[in-house]
């Protein structure tokens, strides 16, 4: 069971993830875009590596500023060895991407202030 301090800390890190990811998404994808989550979503929703192919990065935008975060996140959260914190951390990711999902609107208005 989790207590509230770590799934606070967890939902922070949900929230970090998709605000890197989305900000860096900004930064590669053409302007004007006024659905920047709702692309970045649907590039990922399936699978991952979608991202690889919506940016053009070999990978970079998915791990640095994504898959790495969680892996730190569970490592950081629940003091757990690198393999263990590779599969937490791959709990999170989905948690991220079904949060992303559940909140494209609020995350495409944040961009755009």
């Amino acid at each position: 069971m989790k207590t509230k301090i770590e799934r606070e800390e967890r939902q922070k890190a949900i929230v970090d993830m998709n605000s890197f990811l989305l900000t860096y998404a900004v930064n590669i994808l053409p302007s004007g875009n006024g659905n920047i989550a709702g692309t970045v979503y649907d590039a990922m929703k399936n699978d991952l590596t979608g991202l690889d192919a919506l940016f053009n990065d070999g990978g970079i935008g998915r791990t640095l500023k994504f898959t790495d975060i969680a892996a730190g996140c569970a490592r950081n959260l629940y003091d757990l060895d690198p393999e263990a914190a590779e599969a937490e951390g791959q709990r999170i990711t989905t948690e991220a991407v079904n949060y992303l999902g559940n909140n494209i609107n609020s995350f495409n208005h944040w961009l755009s202030e």
